[in-house]
Parts: structure tokens; C-alpha cells; sequence
């Protein structure tokens, strides 16, 4: 999975996102942002169990379909640092496909990711 975004647009939506999660949480998953991205729509969510935020930004260079979870603090201060400027996301696989879910393996697959280690370069084409 690859997409490209403005490093502004992005820190905005994690911030505000990150808003709704609690600095200690009984459950360790709940510090980190789900992070899918489909077609040209990326979703960002945060939860404390209770209440959930969501933010969707549209990108570009789109390439692969898929969902992650990253740590919140880390990633928003992260984002605080860096200047206004275009960001290029890049997933490698670093996990074994043996026992994984069919979306998974052919999310992998379509990116031309085999084995562990593999990473693919895509050209940057804006529509």
C-alpha cells in the first residue's frame, strides 16, 4: 500500500483526531490510530472505548487497499516536526503471508509483495 499526502493535511487530522484518546488506557490497542485506505479516501480513527473520532483525507498516488494501526502520540508529534511539504507513504511487507485473511494475501499480492522484505516503487502519477 503507497499514497502520497500533504504532511499538513495529515498532522491536522491526526491531531484532531487524537483528541479522543485518553493518555492511560486500560487496553494498549486504543493509543493507536486505525488507519485504512481505500481507493483515494484515507480514514483515520481513534477511540476510548466510549466515543470515536474519524477523519478522512483524500490522497493521491494511490496504489494497494489496506488497514494498519500506528501509534497516536508518536505519529502526531512526528507530524508537528516536519515542514508543509508533500509526504510519500510506503508499506514493506514484514510479516509472513502463511495464515493470513484472503484480503490480505491479495492486498499483498496486487502490490507485488511475495515475501518478507519485499517493497515495491511506484511512479507518482496525479491524475
Amino acid at each position: 500500500m503507497k499514497f502520497n499526502v500533504s504532511s499538513k493535511a495529515l498532522y491536522n487530522a491526526t491531531s484532531a483526531v487524537s483528541k479522543v484518546i485518553n493518555s492511560k488506557n486500560a487496553l494498549s490497542i486504543l493509543d493507536n490510530f486505525h488507519i485504512r485506505l481505500e481507493g483515494n479516501t484515507l480514514t483515520i480513527t481513534g477511540s476510548d472505548q466510549e466515543n470515536a473520532l474519524t477523519a478522512r483525507l483524500e490522497v493521491t498516488g494511490a496504489k494497494g487497499e489496506g488497514e494498519f494501526c500506528l501509534g497516536a502520540r508518536r505519529l502526531v508529534e512526528l507530524l508537528k516536526e516536519l515542514p508543509d511539504q508533500g509526504m510519500e507513504v510506503k508499506i514493506t511487507l514484514v510479516k509472513s503471508l502463511i495464515g493470513c485473511k484472503k484480503d490480505q494475501i491479495a492486498t499483498a499480492l496486487s502490490l507485488g509483495l511475495k515475501k518478507v522484505g519485499d517493497c515495491t516503487e511506484q511512479p507518482d502519477n496525479p491524475q
